[in-house]
């Protein structure tokens, strides 16, 4: 069977559900990317650390798909490996590898750019050294993943061409225990910003949003803990070590499906948080209408050229212009009100930090004040002395010379 044949006859192919999720999922999620950084122009807010650590998940998360997609297309995914050729096996165990590799860097950086956005909008000491801490643990396990991808085969191609003498060593683990982690870093990333949302002084129905907001990442446990079901069935198949040896194209295509919803969707919960203005400020609509408007307008000018037609289009279009831009001045006066929702967090957060402040600066200076009436009463306790007549003399009173 030929490559182009495969490619083409797709039907009951498991192969096709792979194909189609790698292609939706990858649009949307750099769909998602681009609107979050028009979500900063609106705001008037530079792309800041968290905004770069998710653009560069975005191209691991590309190149997994795209390897993917050519799994699919050239390597067969989907067949059985007694329906392929020997060059075909290798190209899908090629890209195979180059999900493996991809994969915990999509991960990693989608989960540091989450947690750093938190560091941002809660300013608290012990709340930002555990969002470090997690940074740390999430950098440890990328690098781990990484390493061990790359040395667990001897020699390297020994990962997709098994007529090469190599050896390899516990894929299977490695496997189970990187899922394994990654599963309990969403989880903990998912609960650590609800004790704070639910300590701010902001009505109940905000709080309730801000953690449905956060509370996104929920979706992404739920595809992680599939996943991490899904290798283990995998993993634990007959003739699992080495890789090739089991039939991967066909029985591997559950376990890359959830991996690209994992990476796709991690991406877009994260870009999620940041997209409010978008939606908030009808600033980026009204311009959208006004554009799809003069588009229209044209066209029916160009369409319809009867008498006195293009006056009354001009007059309709100059009133949609100026109410359009006296909305436009409206909504400047509250941009900083409703553009992210950041800003409402985190003056809240300085409020209450402010007040801490405050309640500790009372505290201090009451302490202060009541040490210094305590010292001030035994100095002056110390400096009356008593004369040779018996009479006290107090120091300054020339009488405390007198012999």
């Amino acid at each position: 069977m030929s490559i182009v044949r495969r490619s083409i006859d797709l039907n009951g192919n498991p192969g096709v559900a792979q194909l189609v999720v790698a292609i939706v999922f990858a649009i949307l999620a750099t769909l998602s990317v681009v609107l979050r950084f028009v979500a900063r122009r609106i705001s008037r807010i530079y792309p800041s650390m968290n905004d770069y650590m998710i653009v560069v998940a975005l191209g691991a998360t590309l190149s997994l798909s795209i390897a993917t997609i050519i799994s699919v297309v050239a390597g067969g995914a989907g067949l059985s490996k007694h329906q392929l050729s020997t060059s075909e096996l290798r190209i899908y165990w090629k890209t195979m590898f180059a999900v493996i590799i991809s994969w915990p860097i999509a991960q990693s950086m989608t989960k540091i750019s989450i947690l750093l956005l938190y560091i941002h909008l809660f300013p608290i000491r012990v709340f930002r050294f555990a969002a470090y801490s997690l940074i740390l643990v999430v950098s440890a396990w990328m690098i781990q993943q990484v390493l061990a991808s790359l040395l667990m085969c001897r020699p390297i191609s020994y990962n997709w061409d098994a007529s090469v003498n190599g050896t390899c060593g516990n894929v299977a683990a490695n496997c189970l225990a990187g899922a394994g982690i990654n599963t309990l870093t969403d989880i903990l990333i998912l609960i650590l910003p609800m004790p704070i949302i639910w300590r701010l002084h902001v009505p109940l129905r905000n709080k309730v949003i801000l953690s449905l907001i956060f509370g996104f990442g929920s979706v992404i446990c739920i595809i992680s803990i599939i996943r991490l079901k899904k290798l283990f069935l995998y993993t634990t198949a007959p003739m699992m070590a080495p890789p090739f040896d089991s039939d991967g194209p066909l029985n591997n295509g559950e376990p890359i499906l959830y991996t690209i919803l994992e990476s796709c969707l991690g991406i877009i919960c994260a870009c999620l948080i940041i997209m409010k203005p978008i939606f908030t400020d009808s600033k980026f609509f009204n311009s959208l209408g006004r554009k799809l408007s003069s588009w229209s307008t044209s066209s029916r000018g160009s369409s319809h050229a009867g008498p006195g037609s293009a006056i009354k289009e001009r007059r309709i279009a100059s009133w949609e212009s100026a109410a359009a831009q006296q909305r436009e001045r409206r909504q400047d006066l509250q941009i900083m009100r409703t553009c992210e929702i950041d800003v409402e967090m985190e003056a809240a957060m300085i409020a209450e930090e402010r007040r801490e402040q405050r309640l500790n600066d009372v505290n201090t200076t009451e302490k202060r004040d009541g040490v210094m009436m305590v010292n001030e009463r035994s100095a002056s306790e110390s400096t009356i002395s008593t004369s040779p007549r018996g009479e006290e003399v107090r120091d300054g009173d020339p009488a405390r010379y007198v012999s």
